[in-house]
């Protein structure tokens, strides 16, 4: 099974925004939802949402380049913004080092995490760390144990980081090794050959 969408509702919501000392988080939510506002990802939706639920005003966004399976670019009154999973941003030269509690605080949740950055001359700055939160489908975890009774192995293949992908596999019923995470959505399709192939 995918994750997202299958085993979960597929709504994940904005639950927590862990912002750099300094920056003031209204205004980088308003920019993070704008940068968003035209994309379909979950995760960008639930921005867009909870920016419209404090009535924020967006500004204008241009420039916008979506990397898929890793995040989004965009600039927004001349400064360039980046939001995306934490191996992009790490990939791209951005460092956690003021996250590092929070970091640790919202993995050991299950939250699924991305960052938001701010780009200046080829430097990364993470200004915040943004979590999600999603619930499993009613059906998710009967349908886990009657395929399980019935002698089919069961396994979740998730975009997530481990911790996010354990936690909701833990609710529906799946075992640990029965987990694939941080995967790209490009690569399912190997990973699903790839277990074709050992039987």
């Amino acid at each position: 099974f995918d994750k997202t969408g299958t085993l979960t509702v597929g709504r994940p919501r904005l639950t927590d925004v862990v912002v750099h000392p300094g920056v003031d988080e209204q205004q980088l939510l308003a920019v993070a939802a704008s940068i968003q506002s035209g994309s379909s990802h979950p995760l960008a939706r639930a921005v867009v949402a909870a920016a419209a639920d404090k009535a924020l005003v967006l500004p204008e966004v241009s420039q916008v380049l979506s990397t898929p399976g890793k995040g989004l670019q965009g600039t927004v009154l001349g400064a360039d913004y980046l939001i995306g999973n934490l191996a992009w941003i790490t990939e791209l030269g951005g460092t956690f080092e003021p996250f590092q509690q929070a970091l640790a605080d919202l993995q050991s949740r299950g939250a699924t995490l991305a960052a938001f950055a701010l780009s200046q001359s080829g430097r990364l700055k993470v200004l915040a760390l943004m979590a999600f939160g999603d619930e499993p489908k009613p059906s998710a975890a009967p349908a886990v144990a009657a395929l399980r009774a019935q002698g089919i192995r069961v396994m979740m293949l998730s975009g997530d980081n481990q911790a996010a992908a354990q936690a909701m596999a833990q609710r529906v019923g799946l075992l640990p090794d029965e987990v694939i995470s941080d995967v790209l959505p490009g690569d399912k399709a190997a990973h699903i050959a790839r277990l074709k192939q050992d039987g």
